[in-house]
């Protein structure tokens, strides 16, 4: 009789065991995509929150100095003129996909290559709308602490978007 208590201990023992470790298992697979799905740039966090702060920096007359969270790894993020037809901005990622005939104005800087954020209508760089475009026309802007900062200015239509 003690032996069978035995073996039913030793059975409750193993079946905690597995029931343990695949539970590790399958959170440490979760994590692990959700931290890749965290770290598309093109996903859906930082494209919002761009949008939200370029919708908010277009309304007439306003001014503001966003800082947006940086996604993941990213070094810089390169906002380009809606309005330039041809731009050479030195990144070989970017000119690659401009020359092809991509429709994209935002770019994110991760690990040395450049990730398609979006396309805004609403982005001008350096200029009042009407005005020639800005020589260059777009802007990098360098990671700090974590966040991108740049200024913004409101001309109802367009955001104007300046380097801090």
């Amino acid at each position: 009789m003690m032996a069978r208590g035995q073996i039913n201990q030793v059975f409750i023992l193993i079946v905690a065991v597995v029931v343990i470790v695949a539970t590790v298992a399958m959170s440490a697979r979760l994590l692990g995509l959700f931290e890749e799905t965290a770290c598309s740039a093109a996903g859906g966090g930082f494209r919002d929150e761009l949008d939200r702060t370029l919708l908010a920096g277009s309304a007439f007359g306003s001014r503001d100095e966003p800082s947006l969270i940086v996604p993941c790894d990213a070094e810089a993020l390169y906002l380009i003129d809606a309005e330039a037809a041809s731009v050479t901005t030195g990144e070989p990622t970017i000119d690659a996909a401009l020359e092809a005939g991509v429709r994209t104005n935002v770019f994110v800087i991760v690990d040395g290559a450049a990730q398609e954020v979006g396309f805004d209508q609403r982005i001008i760089v350096g200029r009042s709308p009407g005005e020639p475009l800005a020589t260059p026309p777009f802007i990098r802007i360098e990671e700090r602490r974590g966040r991108f900062t740049f200024r913004t200015e409101g001309f109802g239509r367009f955001v104007r978007v300046e380097e801090p």
